[in-house]
């Protein structure tokens, strides 16, 4: 396993949302309009991961862990600050160049497992294939792969509705895995699963990491940050010392 590699260097990196805010009483604008109220997700985070780590990112709520990771994995650009991906700056890339950087280097896991009701657990597994245009007689033996690599080739053609929770974000496990990603990003994977289906899901999780897969996984269960190797502990936008 690489451990000594950037994968991924933050430069005081800032991101500011503009929250819609109903004006005043009595101020000079109606009351049903609204103004733009900057709010600070992240102010001045400077942070380097190296390909093949194991890290948590953890903080209370409201602290920019999913900010973070939502910039880490280019689905958000950041407002200020520079992002370095294997040495070559982000911030500058087109839109088209950003989802090409994602969907090729990122894998994504939420909370909420985003899967298609309507279709089985090799149908959804590869729908990223789709995405990126692999062709169609690849993409099947590509998502039983990576159903294999979570313990779930047996499942593969059963719906969401038949699969247990833990059982469905292993097969969005697989979905993130699919297209060969240099990272898993985890957003609360374990947040809408019981104690038991929590647990397997992170020991698939850490064993993708033993098998060379660089991990980010955003949690605020102390039980998990405790099985980290590394732990970035957020607060009110900034990484604690």
């Amino acid at each position: 396993m690489k451990d000594n590699a950037p994968l991924i260097q933050l430069e005081e990196i800032a991101k500011v949302f503009n929250v819609g805010q109903r004006a005043e009483p009595h101020s000079d604008v109606t009351a049903q309009s609204q103004r733009l109220v900057p709010v600070r997700a992240l102010n001045g985070v400077r942070l380097c991961i190296n390909e093949g780590e194991l890290l948590a990112i953890t903080g209370p709520s409201g602290s920019g862990k999913s900010t973070l990771l939502h910039i880490v994995g280019c689905l958000l650009r950041p407002t200020g600050g520079r992002y370095l991906f294997k040495g070559r700056p982000v911030e500058s890339l087109s839109e088209f160049q950003l989802a090409r950087l994602r969907n090729r280097n990122f894998g994504f896991v939420f909370q909420a497992f985003n899967l298609l009701p309507r279709f089985s657990a090799l149908e959804n597994v590869q729908l990223p294939l789709v995405y990126n245009s692999t062709p169609r007689y690849r993409r099947r033996e590509m998502a039983q792969k990576a159903l294999e690599q979570v313990s779930l080739s047996h499942r593969s053609h059963h719906r969401p509705g038949e699969l247990s929770g833990g059982e469905q974000q292993r097969v969005a496990i697989a979905r993130a895995l699919v297209t060969d990603p240099s990272m898993i990003l985890a957003d609360e994977p374990t947040g809408n699963l019981d104690s038991e289906s929590g647990w397997s899901v992170l020991e698939t999780l850490i064993e993708l990491n033993r098998a060379g897969k660089t991990v980010v996984i955003v949690t605020h269960e102390q039980s998990i940050v405790q099985r980290m190797p590394r732990i970035v502990k957020l607060r009110d936008g900034e990484i604690l010392p």
